[in-house]
This record gives structure tokens, sequence and C-alpha cells, in this order.
């Protein structure tokens, strides 16, 4: 099973079976199980060149609090906007919490300057943010 392991209820029943498993994505949930993961810098600065290019001076990370991938990825998304003073905001979400956070987010990019640019964690997390545009 290769699989992106990002909550406990998965890491639970992958546990319970009979298949060998390999994790992928942006959580180390199963530490027993050999993990693939990404370059967490280079990804925050291929983001952020590509928000910066685009002509973006106000960008968000919205992440996972319980995933210390998604934190790694916050942390150096909003370095690379310091480096080139740009300003960011970080929000960081439990991953089991409903979308009732997410609507405090959307409340404080609404308010963000145009054009902005946001990196998610993850598509689950971008899709959160439908009713932000």
């Amino acid at each position: 099973m290769i699989a992106q392991i990002d909550d406990a209820a998965l890491a639970t029943a992958l546990r319970n079976c009979d298949l060998p498993v390999v994790n992928v994505g942006n959580c180390e949930m199963l530490a027993e199980y050999p993990y693939v993961g990404n370059d967490v810098q280079a990804t925050a600065n291929q983001a952020f060149e590509h928000f910066y290019a685009l002509g973006f001076r106000h960008v968000a990370y919205l992440g996972a609090k319980n995933c210390p991938t998604s934190r790694e990825l916050g942390e150096r998304f909003a370095a690379c906007a310091r480096r080139m003073d740009v300003d960011c905001c970080t929000f960081q979400a439990e991953v089991a919490q409903a979308n009732a956070p997410f609507a405090t987010v959307i409340g404080v990019l609404r308010g963000f300057p145009r054009p902005s640019g946001v990196l998610a964690d993850s598509a689950q997390s971008g899709r959160r943010l439908r009713g932000w545009g």
C-alpha cells in the first residue's frame, strides 16, 4: 500500500492490515513504515519565488499544526518572505478540525491586499479556501 497518511484514523487502519506500507506526502505519522517525503526547503523556495515573480507582495501559508513537515514548510516559506521583505501570514490548524477555523482564515484573507498568494500544505487545505476568492 502506498498512501499519503495524514490522519490518525488512516494510520490506525493501516497498522491493522496485513499489507506492506509506504507513506508518502507531508506527514510522518507511521514511523514504523518507510517514508518518502519531499524537499521542504525547495518546496518553500519554489512556491515563494513563483508568487514573487507574479508580483505578489503579500503571501500566506496554511498548514497543519500537528504535522512536523507542514510546520517546517510554513516556517521556511515565511523565512523566504522575510528575506525579500514581503508580508507573510501563517495559519496552522489541527488536521482533524472541521471547517470552522478555515472560516476565520478566509475572513483574514479577504482583508489581504490584492494580489496575494496562498500556499496550502495539501489539496485538502486548499479546497477549504474556495470561499476566499
